[in-house]
Formats: C-alpha cells, structure tokens, sequence
C-alpha cells in the first residue's frame, strides 16, 4: 500500500508539472499495479488495481478511464500468467524476485499494454490502437523506463542478477 501511495505522490509533484515539457507524461502512479506480487487473492488485486486507477484519475482528471484500464490490466494479467507462467504464481514471485532481464521483459510489455489499455479507454473505440501505434509504443516505453528504474532503485538488493 506504501507503494501506491508513494507513487501517487510522485505522479501529482512530480511527473504533472513535466507535463509542460515532454510529449507524453508518464503514468507512473500505476507502477503499484505492476510490481502487486503475482501470487494474491484476486478480488484484492482487483480492488487495489481500481484504487490505484482512482487516485491517478483524481491526479489527472481523466474520469474514470485510468480506474477501468486498470481494473481490466489487472483481470487480465492474472488470466495470462496463470496461462504462460503459472510457476509464478505458484511460488509466490514478485518482479523484484524475477531475474533481471526477465524484470526487464516483463516491465515493458506490462506498460506497454497499460498504455494501450488508457489509450482504448480514453478514445472509446478500439481502432485507436491501429491509429496511434507510434505514439502507445512510445509512450509505453517511456512508461517502461520510468517503471524499471524506479523497480531497480527500490529493489536493487532483491532482484537477482543474470549472466
């Protein structure tokens, strides 16, 4: 809980006032829903996913459209690693837990479909996605970026290293 508080706190002192000066503003009170260890009860991940989206709609005044891509990145998310890598759920990992370039991995395609899912959200209509593909990947990324050096800095005696 400490995470989406501090997070939050960083995207309203933080991030909003850049907004002036960079093209894409980084989401980064979403980094909480992320980083939710894989292995928890999900109507808990659900609630904390919506609570997460709240706070950086309050933030941001977007009316809901972070609350709802959050909410669906976290039903989501549980439906595909409980698909491709179930042993994470199993063992109780988180991505400070993950090997580096796993963590890596699995930050950039996580932001990247966050932002994918607030892009939808935001237009309404699923045919932004093929509209805007430049500007989701970037913006994603930039996302990712934040997000993996927020998770090193944090997490730096956690996460394991690969060869």
């Amino acid at each position: 809980m400490l995470i989406l508080l501090f997070s939050w706190l960083i995207q309203v002192f933080v991030f909003n006032h850049l907004g002036n000066f960079i093209s894409y503003l980084p989401y980064f009170g979403l980094i909480s829903i992320i980083l939710f260890p894989f292995k928890t009860n999900e109507t808990l991940y659900l609630v904390y996913a919506f609570v997460a989206g709240l706070l950086m709609d309050t933030a941001l005044g977007t009316g809901g459209v972070f609350a709802s891509a959050a909410v669906t990145f976290a039903f989501l998310r549980n439906i595909i690693i409980k698909r491709i890598k179930p042993e994470w759920m199993e063992r109780n990992l988180t991505v400070a837990s993950l090997p580096l370039n796993t963590a890596f991995f699995y930050i950039l395609i996580t932001s990247v479909s966050v932002t994918l899912l607030v892009y939808v959200f935001d237009s309404g209509r699923l045919s932004v996605v093929f509209a805007h593909t430049g500007d989701i990947l970037k913006h994603g990324l930039l996302n990712g970026f934040f997000y993996f050096i927020f998770t090193i800095f944090f997490h730096r005696n956690k996460i394991t290293q690969t060869v």
